[in-house]
């Protein structure tokens, strides 16, 4: 061929299940296979890893929609009183302040909560201005 660079790999038809000796260096031991490898055991773990990925999955899931749902149905209720044409039209004056401010305190709370190294930075920043109560 002409023009060709010499330096990129030649594509070349191997078998199925053959390893280039360049790609040993990846294999942790044994090139060409385990013998004592046992594909019941291989299904077994991987249906054993999918099972516990979907459950995870689920509980994420989960705890996203019951985090959010407090607020959700607030604003969905804001919303609807707001088409049907009664009711007031400022957020704070629709909430309250109070109410506003409770909703942003739980979200920071949550956050600290599963920061644990944020809520220790906090802890010691404060640590002169009185006392601080747990979360």
């Amino acid at each position: 061929m002409v023009g060709c660079n010499s330096q990129l790999p030649r594509m070349v038809k191997t078998k199925k299940d053959y390893i280039a000796r360049e790609d040993w260096k990846f294999m942790e031991q044994m090139p060409y296979g385990d013998e004592n490898f046992s594909e019941e055991h291989n299904k077994r773990v991987i249906e054993e890893t999918e099972r516990w990925n979907d459950e995870q999955d689920r509980k994420r899931v989960k705890d996203y929609q019951e985090k959010t749902r407090e607020r959700t149905n607030a604003v969905a209720q804001y919303l609807k009183n707001l088409t049907q044409g009664r009711g007031v039209t400022s957020i704070d004056r629709y909430f309250g302040k109070r109410h506003l401010a409770y909703l942003r305190a739980e979200e920071i709370v949550n956050q600290l909560k599963a920061n644990p190294a944020l809520t220790k930075k906090l802890k010691e920043k404060m640590s002169g201005q009185g006392k601080l109560r747990s979360l």
